[in-house]
């Protein structure tokens, strides 16, 4: 049987978010949607694929979008 993994621990923390998109234009209108959320943060935005690599593994955020 798998282990259980306990979330509870996380459950007071915020979702930290990295943002991607070529368009600077959507980056800045999904940024101004995701800074209205009280759970999640906006930790960095990405440009491309190769700079939202460098910037996961920098951040380590907990999504990519």
């Amino acid at each position: 049987m798998a282990d259980k993994i306990d979330r509870t621990k996380d459950a007071d923390r915020n979702i930290r978010v990295v943002l991607a998109d070529s368009s600077r234009l959507t980056t800045m209108g999904i940024s101004q949607v995701l800074q209205k959320e009280a759970d999640l943060e906006l930790v960095g935005t990405a440009a491309d694929g190769e700079e939202a690599i460098a910037k996961t593994l920098e951040l380590e955020p907990d999504v990519l979008v």
